[in-house]
């Protein structure tokens, strides 16, 4: 799957990840603002093309982390479990972008089997008028 090879390769090149991030979520979309508050990335609920999860194996424990971006943009945004937002942004994404779904119905598929990552797409949007078929969810 090309997106899912993308955000990968996004990932692996991304810097050792700060701590001190946090999220902002509103009505028309989110803001992430990076550990030392000085730049913002804005993203509109519409913008949002695409939205994974997956699990970091942080030794004693594991860390969930969603990557939601526009990959014809490709601009994307990493937010960890433990930055100020996530709780609130978590809750949002049903209600903001259409077939996403809830924590409960996501959650074991990302956390299980344990010291194993496992990706897993939670929303793609695409142009229902020239889809023929579902996206590939693997």
């Amino acid at each position: 799957m090309r997106i899912l090879d993308d955000v990968r390769a996004w990932r692996a090149a991304k810097v050792a990840r700060r701590t001190g991030s946090r999220v902002q979520r509103d009505d028309s979309g989110l803001t992430y603002f990076d550990s030392d508050q000085s730049s913002a990335l804005r993203l509109t609920w519409l913008e949002v093309t695409d939205v994974f999860a997956f699990k970091k194996d942080c030794y004693a424990v594991d860390s969930i982390h969603l990557i939601l971006g526009n990959s014809e943009r490709k601009v994307w945004v990493e937010v960890a479990e433990d930055d100020a937002g996530y709780p609130e942004l978590i809750a949002a994404l049903p209600r903001n972008l259409p077939g996403c779904p809830t924590e409960d119905e996501w959650f074991p598929s990302v956390t299980l089997p344990p010291l194993e990552t496992r990706w897993t797409r939670l929303y793609p949007r695409f142009d229902t008028s020239t889809a023929t078929t579902t996206p590939d969810e693997s």
